[in-house]
């Protein structure tokens, strides 16, 4: 009988013409009606909700009373579920958080009426969007937990796009000879081809005086240390190999990699589990409009805007 009664109320354009209507309803979510009221109410507050919404779906909302009724729909999906499945929050918890969060800022609930008041918002307004935010957390904990898969991919693309880093560091400890002439460069490359002593060949022959006495040996590398035409000579050598004459601005080098190895990235280490909330939050929202596309079949939802 409800939904009969919204359906008449919806289509109110056929109704008497000397009626006036100041509001009329543009959406339903089962028996639950949004009015044009709502959506302008929420397009007026747009500019307080800037902060928690990404650049993109702000900018989507800023334009289109539509897009704003589809987010409304959304969160009356939302908080129908929790309500259906006994996971709602009460005034009580919500204002537990409220004031647990004021404390972790330092904020008392006189900063906290002035920010409401500048932005715009109540209380109440605060409390809806907050009992919104918990019932994402539930569904997330009761439904979509155990969807979530981020893989070590995952973390690589990230941080190699947020970061503009490699999660692993590639080091090669080298050892060089280095010549300014030519001709004496592919000499002794031949030498140390041939198995002479690669220490003996730097003493004897290195130009560089910074190591010609420990064997040429200039410790580990990172990759991006190297000078760019022995940092492409390394990548395809294996421990033991030796590659030359390279020529760099400084000379001819003949040099030999020692050894390899791969350390992570100490920013990586530093920024994991930061790095680990914004996947699993990427995720997790990705996974909650899925979610909410299954509940729109399920649930009755109708529009008219």
């Amino acid at each position: 009988m409800i939904r009969i009664l919204i359906m008449i109320l919806a289509l109110s354009n056929y109704a008497n013409a000397k009626e006036v209507l100041l509001d009329r309803i543009v959406g339903v979510v089962n028996d639950d009606i949004i009015t044009l009221s709502d959506v302008k109410d929420f397009e007026k507050s747009l500019g307080s909700k800037k902060a928690k919404l990404t650049a993109d779906d702000f900018q989507k909302l800023a334009g289109s009373q539509k897009a704003i009724l589809d987010k409304i729909i959304e969160s009356k999906i939302i908080l129908q579920y929790v309500k259906d499945n006994n996971m709602q929050s009460d005034k009580e918890e919500l204002d537990s958080i409220i004031k647990r969060r004021m404390k972790s800022v330092g904020m008392n609930t006189k900063d906290l009426e002035k920010e409401l008041k500048d932005s715009g918002q109540t209380l109440d307004d605060l409390r809806n969007e907050l009992e919104v935010e918990q019932a994402k957390a539930k569904i997330f904990d009761k439904d979509l937990k155990r969807k979530i898969s981020i893989s070590e991919q995952d973390y690589a693309n990230f941080f190699q796009k947020e970061f503009k880093q490699e999660i692993n560091i590639s080091e090669y400890k080298i050892s060089h000879i280095l010549l300014k002439d030519q001709p004496l460069a592919e000499k002794v490359y031949q030498e140390a081809k041939k198995g002479e002593s690669f220490d003996q060949l730097a003493y004897k022959y290195s130009e560089d005086a910074g190591t010609k006495n420990n064997g040429g040996d200039l410790g580990y590398l990172k990759s991006d240390s190297l000078l760019p035409e022995m940092q492409k000579a390394v990548e395809n050598m294996s421990a033991g190999d030796i590659k030359g004459p390279i020529k760099t601005k400084l000379g001819y080098h003949i040099i030999k990699l020692e050894a390899f190895r791969t350390e992570k990235n100490p920013e990586y280490v530093k920024n994991k589990e930061q790095i680990e909330r914004a996947l699993i939050e990427k995720d997790f929202l990705r996974q909650l409009a899925l979610w909410l596309d299954e509940k729109k079949e399920e649930y009755y939802v109708r529009t008219y805007l």
